[in-house]
């Protein structure tokens, strides 16, 4: 079972993850509204393609950070 300050922390780590979803969405939506206009050139949706897969790459190695933080505190627990 699960205590509360374990409890806590995952809920942290859910709210941290969903807050950088949302600034990722809104840049997202940003640059395309800036790349809707007229006049916008192939260069502009290559860098977009560039930043996509940026922050793509960024959300992945943070989520990678939480999945190990959560393993070592369960071996934490098996130590104990």
């Amino acid at each position: 079972m699960e205590g509360i300050s374990e409890k806590i922390t995952n809920i942290e780590d859910k709210l941290r993850l969903l807050s950088q979803e949302v600034h990722r969405l809104r840049a997202e939506n940003a640059r395309l509204r800036k790349a809707q206009t007229p006049g916008a050139g192939q260069t502009q949706m290559a860098q977009l393609q560039k930043e996509e897969v940026t922050a793509d790459k960024k959300k992945s190695d943070w989520k990678r950070t939480v999945a190990v933080k959560k393993l070592k505190k369960e071996i934490d627990q098996y130590m104990r």
